[in-house]
This record gives structure tokens, C-alpha cells and sequence, in this order.
């Protein structure tokens, strides 16, 4: 009758098939048992035998849709304005759910009132009948009310809601500022407060800092790197938590006005049922318990606050202990270090033991105050009128139970909504920080004129510590190499900045040549490779991503055999990534890319002087850096000027000199080469050669010639000594004669010998299992083994025993059900052993599904987190790259490859709720019937036997959940 959608498919794979199939599958869920029968004949599930979240639920569909339809700058109005449609269903259902949820209590009522004319001599009227088949129908209509509002608010608006937010939070961290923990300007007097940490080169370059003048701006280092890891940490923050909040919060909100409703109609139905000074008197008892339930609540929050303190204690000092691992292994103080995690952890653990008491307290405040009011009410009740009936006294503590449920879960919801709220408010000024400006002027060459330049900043205002690069007047030639020097805070970094628009233009022009917008990468060939205009950055920190080094070095463009090659071949790297090899790989990847500016941030600080020479001659200006522009900033300037076209110095927040180099060594001003190295003995050496040979003087002082190496590398922020040549070329001068050498394989006499007299076997053995857990600590990503200490822990420390203890509740509590149909008839043992076998099938079925697409889930997770801290530490590569919309493209694969997961569980949670709800308004509806054929039963043993029985469905639903969850939450520890 209903219109369809046809089956559709995305990339190959299958969208899911909500609305392909007919209204009454969609109302029941039917379209899961394809996946569900799939994962237990396979024992399995990955993530490509999912289908394809709908069009409307994709993160760039979101992403656009909330551009679209904003209309002002308040986030929750925003999301409001937006999901009006499914938060209107969503409250009608909630509404809905709220009132008939007490159909099934009034037919009870009718149903003992019938029992009890009939105790009293009376025929049970047909009309038992009626009120027999309208519980079960009122048990299954409530049942699948409350399936469709947990759909609507779980796989829609919360699924909807956390994608939305995340995918807007990185969108805009593309085009945010790049504001980094940058140092601040400082003047003369406070340089030489640090002096005593200050390098000195030489006594001329020390004379040169302390003449007087105007100030010198240098920066402040300090905790810049500390500030910039706290802020990234922060915008990650946004997505792993505050989206979660918003997100909960979304999908539970609906209980406020539920509650209302429930109020509404429980009050009436109370008032008809024992009157308003027993009601009254029910309330004024829970007033009375308020204060102590609020107190319990403090504490429990109190208790946990202290443990996520003690637990972020705890990881500040794993943390420090995984990232320097390698020194304390070096350094043998391996038991300080385990004592020290140690400590934290036994306070953990005293706090979390304080914050099970609290618990404790708390839930058995929660279990008791529903039979406390009800007890009351009833008391009171019994007093006024002398008498209480059982179709009064069970439907009243069935009414009551659901009333205090209610009311209990507000407080908690109320401390979710303002947390959520402070959470929209934190997203909400993100989303409003300042964003990257676009000062170029369109050019053929990259060029300054009158410019002044500063960090990015959120502040809009100039203070006076902020460094500022001013009065640039620089052209770079085009298609040639240029050379930037200066001292350490002179600007270079900046100014590289500058040129690639990452940094806060205070004046004057700048011009830029500007790259096309479509690139068609995957048309490129060997003859159109090059853009001119393209631009490719290597950073002062290597950045690299979480994948092979071909993948690195690719970095989205097609491969070219060729040209690969030739650029492993140009730049040799070795299995183990060190500093220098890190910086290399970015190397690789700006040579391999189709750009034709360079811009390249002191590439030659952190290899040996070898490897350095080696980089320059083969790479930089060889087959594949020549005829690019090349902008370089670096210290060596006696290995890069000869080859350059075009210097600038920087000192003092500005140009100190620029020029073509032929002009300016005609004016003797690169006579002498500049920067920080400028009298190192080492820079006067232009090979390696020249280093031996000036080494080879000092062969007769071993620490002499060991003061030469450490003024080789003493500036470098990490050394290493990479294979030299791939090619064979270029073999360096020799300390002395080549040794002769045994032919074959080394003899076992040898190793025994070696083995025996180098420690022994008490000796080796040891020392080879520590080399192994060594290699396994470096090899394992810290983050995973961080995972391990915080969400595994957690699992077992807190949610462990919680669910544990939980599923064991609702065994016992299914187990005393079936118990009370018995007292019944003994003929209901059959059918309750029949229904629970059911029961126990469609769990089955369930729990091959859902164990699988929670796993996945859980999974899904880390490459998200992953991913947007990797392009928040690499946003300036990846703008200057032109691979933003890469980089979105690929972020909103993850969140949807979650969101699929997350929509998925939902999906079998609702699929299961409704089955057996059905299967539990089907067992209500046999005890029913039962007492109703049944004569000599009293009303009072067939309202104890009904309660139980309306409560059947939901016992096993969460008996079957529970211990998905002890299963799931064992295969994560």
C-alpha cells in the first residue's frame, strides 16, 4: 500500500534496507534477521558485511544539511531547528508510550475485581474474558510503542546527533587558525636572564647580542610544546566526549516529558483507586527520603570525581613511563618506576571501593523507596477504610513501582542535561573560533612587499609580547633554489608560514601563486606531473601518518613506479624510523608530489653531515628537485649557498639582508656564512672526507676527537646514521687499512666462545627476553597499551562487577516469575519452560550479532580519535598539500563506519526488546487466562502471579543483555 524505496547500493556494498521493505517488517524489525542468520553462519561479522547507513544518517550529509538549514549562531537552537521533525515524533511517541503504559495495570485491576465477585460466590462474568485478551493486547501494543521511541531516539537521534557534531568539529578544525603553543616575544633584558641557557657559538657572535640598541625579540620557548599537545587534546576532547554527552542526552531527554504524562495519569488512576490522603501520604514519605536520596547522590558523585582524579593521576604516570620507556630500560629503574604506577594504583583502587559503598547505598535507597511508598499509601489506606482488597493493593505497587522508577532516574537526567548543555557550549565556541584568512594576492612568484607577519592567534588584539616578523620586501625566484638562515627565533618558520598562509598578516602584500582547484592526480602522468603552482611543505617537526611509508610518501596520489624508485633511491631509509628518517620520509613526500614550490623547514638538522650532503646533492637540487622552487630554511649554509640562487637572512624580527647570492657575495656579504654554526669547525668542512681527514689529527687523543663528533651533531635535535648510498657511490675516505676476513659462516667453536666468556647461559637467556619485551614495547603503538590501562581497567574494576551482579539479579528474578506462575497451576511449568526455551533461541540469535557489531563498534572507535589528532598535528602539511577535502572525505568514512556499528546494535537491541516482549505479554496473557479457569484460586494469589507476570519480558530481556555485556566486557580484558 505504502510506497518502497528500491534496494540501492553505495561503493558495492548494500544500503540498509529500512525503507525497502513493507510497513509492518519495518514495525517489526524483520529486515535484521538477514544479518543476524549471516553472522551465526559465518561465526562472525566484519565491517564490509554491514550495510551502508541511508543517505540522510551520513556525516556529510549532516554536515551540509546543518550549513543549510542554521539559521543563527546559538548551537542548540541550531539542532533544534534541524531535528524538529524527529523530535516532534519522538515526544508524540514518548507521550503516548507514557499514558498507555498503564493499560496493562488497569486490565489487571479489572481482571482481580472479577476474581474477587467470584471469591465472594459470584460467576466470573464473560467479561474476564475480554479484560484477559485486552492485557495481553495492551502488554504488546505498550511493548512496541516503547521499540519505536528507542528506535527513534537511539539509532536516530543519537547515532544522528554524536555524527553530526563530530563531523562538523572537523570540518572546522580544517579551516581553524593553526594556533599553536607559538613562544612570545622577549626583549634584551630577558635573554640575558637565560643566558646561562642560552648556546654560545662564538665570542664575536656573543659581542654581536650584547650591544646596545633596540630590543631584540626572541621567543620564549617555555611550555609551548606542552600548550600546543593540551590544546590538540582539547579539540579531540570535543568529539570522544562532549559529542557523547550531547548525544546521550539526546536520546533520553524524552523521559521530562514522559514523566509528566506518567504523573498525569498515575495520579488519576491512584486518586480512583485509594484516595488522595492515602496518595498524599505516599508522598510526604518520599519528601521525607528526598534529603537522604540527595545526600547518597552527593556522595556518590563526590566518590566519583575523586576516582577520575585518582585514575587521570594514574595515567599521567603510565603515560610518562610508556613515552620514555626506552630510558628507563636503559637506565635499569625499572621497579622505581613499577612502584611509582603501583601507588597510583592502590589509591585507584581505594577510591574506586569508596565509590561502590556509595553505590550500594545509593541503590538499595532506590530499591526500597518504591515499596516504602508503596507501603505507606497502602497503610494508611488500610486504616481508613478497614479493609484492603488485592485488586487495590497489587495494582497500587505496580503503579507506584513505575512512578518512582521514574522520578528517580530525573535527578540524574537533570545533572546529564546540564552537563550536555556545558558541553553545546564548548563545541559551540569552537565552532565560532576565527578561522584561516586568505591575504594572497594571485602571482607568478612567491613575494613580499612591506609585509608584517605574526603567529596565528584567537585574539584579535596586538599585545606587546607577541612576535611579529616586520618590513619583509622579499621576491623568491621562480624554478630556483633559495636559501633562509638565521639564529634560533629570528622568524624562519614564520616566514615559511607566511607563504603558505598559516600565519596572521598585519600588513602590507603578500603574493602567492595559486594552485588550480581540481587537480585530476589521478590523470597524472610523467609529462604533466608537475603543477608549478602546487605547493608541498615539510615541516620543522616531521609529521607522518599512522600507515606505511608508502603510503606516506604517496600520500593520496597515484603510484608511479618511476618515480618512486627514484625518490627511495634519492633519500635511503631503514626499517626502524628514527628522527632523521621521520624527517626523511617527509622529504620523500614532498619530492614524490606533483608540487612546484618546496617549502622546506631545515631538512638537514636532524641526519648526520653524510647523510645531509647526500640529501642535498641527490634530492634537493638533483633530477628530482631541479626546476622547482625551492625555499629553504636551514643552518648549513656552506653545503646549500654555493647551489642557491636567492639568500635571506633573518635577525631581530626582521630581514637582515636578501638578494640574488651572486649579488650579495659581490658585496661581501656572504663572505663569511651566517647563522648559529657559522664558527663550528664543522661547517668548514664541505665532505665527509674533510671531517676524516681533520679527525684523523686528533687519532693520537681519543678525547679530542671525540670533542669533533660532538661538534658535528651537538646541534641536531636527534641523529642518526641511516644507510649512506644505495647506489655504491661516493664511499667514504677510511681510518685504516682494509682487515683480511674468514671465508664462510662464522664457526660454532666461535659463537660457543663468545657466548661462554661474554656473560655466560645464566646471562643470555635473560638478556634475550628482555631484548623481546623491548622490541614488543616499541613495536606496540603507545595508545594501544594506553587503552589497555584506562577503558580495560575501567571494564574491570567498575563495570565487571556491576554487570555481574546485575545479570545475576535478573536471573534470580526470572526464576522467582516462573515460581510464582506456579503457584498458579502446576500446569503452567510446561509453557514457561516452553516460552523460556524461546526466549533463550531468539537471545541466541541475538547475541551472534550483536557480540560481533559491538566488537566492531568498539573498534571503530580508535581510528576516529586517531585520525583527528594525527590531522590536527599535521593540518599545516595537509593544507599545504591541497588535501583538506581528502582528508574530510576519509575522517567521514570513520565516523560513518561507527555510526553503521552503533546503528546496527541498536537495531538487534530493538529487534530482541520486541520479540520478547511479545513472548512476555503472550506468558501475561496465559496466567490470565489460567486464574481465570481456574476456580478456588483467590484473588490474592492471582494478583501476586499477574504482577510477576507483567514483569516476565522484561526480566529475560535484561538477563539476555546483561550477559552480552559480562561476555563483551571479558573479551575486552
Amino acid at each position: 500500500m505504502l510506497p518502497r524505496r528500491p534496494c540501492v547500493y553505495l561503493d558495492g556494498q548494500s544500503v540498509d534496507k529500512e525503507f525497502s521493505i513493507s510497513i509492518l517488517n519495518r514495525w517489526t524489525f524483520i529486515w535484521a534477521d538477514e544479518l543476524l542468520a549471516f553472522s551465526k553462519k559465518n561465526h562472525g561479522l566484519e565491517m564490509l558485511h554491514l550495510p551502508r547507513l541511508p543517505l540522510r544518517l551520513r556525516s556529510s550529509y549532516l554536515e551540509k544539511s546543518f550549513h543549510k538549514k542554521k539559521r543563527s549562531n546559538v548551537l542548540w537552537k541550531d539542532l533544534l531547528r534541524v531535528h524538529r521533525l524527529d523530535l516532534a515524533g519522538q515526544s508524540l511517541l514518548s507521550l503516548s508510550q507514557g499514558i498507555m503504559q498503564f493499560t496493562p495495570q488497569l486490565a489487571m485491576y479489572k481482571l482481580l475485581e472479577l476474581l474477587e465477585q467470584r471469591s465472594e460466590g459470584h460467576a466470573v462474568a464473560k467479561e474476564a474474558w475480554a479484560w484477559v485478551f485486552g492485557l495481553g493486547f495492551a502488554s504488546i501494543l505498550t511493548a512496541w510503542l516503547e521499540t519505536q521511541m528507542h528506535w527513534i531516539v537511539w539509532a536516530r537521534m543519537g547515532s544522528l546527533v554524536r555524527s553530526e557534531l563530530s563531523a562538523l568539529i572537523f570540518s572546522k578544525s580544517t579551516r581553524r587558525k593553526d594556533v599553536k603553543g607559538h613562544p612570545k616575544a622577549r626583549t634584551e633584558g630577558n635573554i640575558e636572564a637565560n643566558a646561562a641557557t642560552e648556546p654560545v657559538a662564538n665570542g664575536l657572535a656573543n659581542q654581536k647580542r650584547s650591544q646596545p640598541g633596540a630590543p631584540l625579540p626572541r621567543p620564549v620557548e617555555g611550555d609551548a610544546d606542552e600548550e600546543t599537545q593540551k590544546s590538540r587534546q582539547s579539540v579531540i576532547n570535543l568529539v570522544a566526549i562532549d559529542t557523547k554527552r550531547i548525544s546521550d542526552f539526546a536520546t533520553c531527554h524524552w523521559i521530562f516529558s514522559q514523566t509528566v504524562a506518567k504523573l498525569c495519569t498515575s495520579i488519576l488512576f491512584l486518586t480512583q483507586l485509594i484516595g488522595w490522603p492515602s496518595l498524599l501520604a505516599g508522598f510526604a514519605f518520599a519528601a521525607i527520603t528526598l534529603p537522604v536520596n540527595i545526600w547518597a547522590s552527593r556522595t556518590y558523585s563526590r566518590t566519583q570525581t575523586a576516582l577520575m582524579k585518582s585514575r587521570d593521576q594514574k595515567m599521567v604516570v603510565v603515560t610518562e613511563a610508556l613515552q620514555g620507556i626506552r630510558q628507563i630500560k636503559f637506565s635499569a629503574v625499572e621497579s622505581q618506576w613499577e612502584a611509582k604506577i603501583g601507588k597510583q594504583r592502590t589509591e585507584e583502587l581505594t577510591m574506586q571501593r569508596r565509590a561502590f559503598v556509595a553505590d550500594t547505598v545509593l541503590i538499595g535507597i532506590w530499591i526500597l523507596g518504591p515499596v516504602m511508598l508503596s507501603a505507606v499509601s497502602l497503610a494508611v489506606f488500610a486504616v481508613l477504610h478497614g479493609e484492603l482488597t488485592p485488586s487495590i493493593a497489587f495494582t497500587t505497587i505496580t503503579i507506584f513501582a513505575q512512578i518512582e522508577n521514574t522520578l528517580a532516574v530525573i535527578p540524574e537526567l537533570t545533572s546529564d542535561g546540564l552537563e550536555a548543555f556545558v558541553s553545546l557550549q564548548r563545541i559551540e565556541e569552537y565552532l565560532h573560533a576565527p578561522e584561516k584568512e586568505e591575504y594572497f594576492i594571485p602571482s607568478e612568484t612567491v613575494a613580499f612587499e612591506g609585509a608584517s607577519v605574526a603567529w596565528p592567534s584567537d585574539s584579535q588584539e596586538e599585545g606587546s609580547d607577541r612576535f611579529i616578523l616586520s618590513n619583509i620586501n622579499l621576491q623568491f625566484p621562480a624554478h630556483e633554489l633559495s636559501v633562509i638562515s638565521g639564529r634560533t627565533g629570528s622568524g624562519k618558520s614564520l616566514l615559511l608560514a607566511a607563504i603558505l598562509g598559516e600565519a596572521d598578516a598585519i600588513g602590507g602584500i603578500i603574493k602567492v601563486p595559486r594552485a588550480p582547484l581540481e587537480r585530476y592526480d589521478h590523470k597524472a602522468n610523467m609529462s604533466n606531473w608537475i603543477i608549478d603552482t602546487a605547493f608541498a611543505f615539510v615541516a620543522q617537526i616531521p609529521w607522518i601518518e599512522n600507515a606505511t611509508i608508502k603510503d606516506n610518501i604517496l600520500f593520496g596520489l597515484p603510484f608511479n613506479k618511476n618515480r618512486y624508485d627514484e625518490t627511495l633511491a634519492d633519500i635511503p631509509f631503514r626499517i626502524n624510523l628514527s628522527g632523521g628518517q621521520r624527517w626523511r620520509v617527509t622529504f620523500a613526500r614532498a619530492l614524490y608530489s606533483r608540487a612546484g614550490i618546496l617549502v622546506l623547514d631545515d631538512i638537514f638538522s636532524a641526519v648526520d653531515a653524510h647523510v645531509g650532503r647526500q640529501l642535498f646533492e641527490e634530492a634537493l637540487i638533483g633530477e628530482l628537485g631541479r626546476g622547482r622552487t625551492r625555499i629553504l630554511v636551514t643552518h648549513h649554509q656552506a653545503l646549500c649557498l654555493p647551489s642557491a640562487t636567492y639568500a635571506v637572512s633573518l635577525d631581530a624580527g626582521t630581514v637582515e639582508y636578501a638578494g640574488f647570492v651572486k649579488d650579495l657575495q659581490q658585496r661581501h656579504i656572504l663572505n663569511q656564512p651566517q647563522g648559529e654554526h657559522e664558527d663550528l669547525p664543522v661547517t668548514q668542512i664541505n665532505d665527509v672526507q674533510e671531517v676524516e681527514e681533520h679527525a684523523a689529527k686528533f687519532t693520537d687523543d681519543n678525547d679530542d676527537l671525540r670533542k669533533i663528533f660532538t661538534i658535528v651533531t651537538d646541534h641536531s635535535v636527534k641523529t642518526d646514521d641511516g644507510e649512506v648510498d644505495t647506489k655504491g657511490k661516493g664511499q667514504p675516505k677510511k681510518f685504516t687499512e682494509d682487515e683480511g676476513r674468514e671465508k664462510g659462516s662464522v664457526k660454532f667453536g666461535i659463537w660457543k666462545e663468545y657466548l661462554m666468556t661474554s656473560g655466560g647461559w645464566w646471562f643470555w637467556p635473560p638478556t634475550v627476553l628482555f631484548f623481546i619485551v623491548y622490541q614488543l614495547l616499541v613495536l606496540i603503538p603507545v595508545g594501544r597499551v594506553l587503552n589497555r590501562f584506562t577503558a580495560d581497567f575501567a571494564v574491570i574494576d567498575s563495570r565487571m562487577g556491576n554487570d555481574v551482579g546485575f545479570m545475576l539479579y535478573q536471573v534470580i528474578q526470572l526464576v522467582g516469575i516462573i515460581i510464582a506462575g506456579l503457584f498458579v497451576s502446576s500446569y503452567l511449568l510446561p509453557f514457561a519452560l516452553g516460552l523460556l526455551i524461546v526466549c533463550l533461541w531468539v537471545g541466541l540469535r541475538f547475541l551472534a550479532g550483536a557480540r560481533e557489531v559491538k566488537r566492531l563498534e568498539s573498534n571503530a572507535k580508535s581510528p576516529i580519535f586517531e585520525q583527528f589528532g594525527s590531522a590536527l598535528a599535521g593540518i599545516g602539511t595537509i593544507r599545504a598539500f591541497a588535501k583538506v577535502d581528502d582528508y574530510i572525505d576519509r575522517m567521514f568514512k570513520k565516523i560513518d563506519a561507527h555510526a553503521g556499528a552503533f546503528w546496527y546494535i541498536w537495531l538487534f537491541n530493538r529487534w530482541l526488546a520486541f520479540r520478547l516482549n511479545v513472548i512476555g505479554a503472550f506468558f501475561a496473557t496465559l496466567v490470565a487466562a489460567v486464574v481465570v479457569t481456574t476456580k478456588g484460586i483467590d484473588a490474592s494469589l492471582a494478583g501476586f502471579a499477574l504482577s510477576f507476570a507483567l514483569q516476565y519480558s522484561g526480566a529475560i530481556t535484561y538477563t539476555i543483555r546483561q550477559y552480552t555485556s559480562v561476555e563483551l566486557g571479558k573479551l575486552k580484558a
